[in-house]
């Protein structure tokens, strides 16, 4: 059917016989397959490859997540345990430096990600 049609069709008349235009001939085309030029084959893409690959690493930073927040409070827990042992005024130290550095690193990133102010043109 394609052959006697060679020459005279446009590619969508070649696509509703069920047919593919390469160069100036109709080939006949598996119609069944989506993409297909009569020539190549559509490479199926891995996006089911590609979402395991996304979900086992969501699934790894969530675990690694986490255990880094479970060794956190542990860790300081134990610190605060030891602490507890110590006179008052090293239990107010310590919570002083903690409050100090943990100001200092919230007025760090204040200045290192904020919009620079506009400066007045002369």
């Amino acid at each position: 059917m394609c052959e006697a049609k060679a020459g005279t069709a446009s590619p969508r008349t070649a696509a509703r016989l069920g047919c593919a235009v390469i160069g100036n001939s109709l080939v006949a085309s598996d119609t069944t397959k989506p993409g297909f030029d009569g020539y190549h084959d559509r490479v199926a893409a891995p996006t089911s490859l590609i979402r395991w690959l996304l979900f086992a690493l969501l699934a790894a930073a969530i675990g690694g997540a986490l255990l880094l927040s479970l060794l956190s409070v542990d860790t300081a827990l134990s610190v605060w345990d030891r602490l507890q042992g110590l006179p008052a005024g090293f239990r107010y130290l310590y919570v002083g430096l903690l409050s100090a550095a943990g100001v200092g690193i919230a007025w760090l990133g204040w200045r290192l990600l904020r919009k620079p102010p506009a400066r007045a043109r002369t």
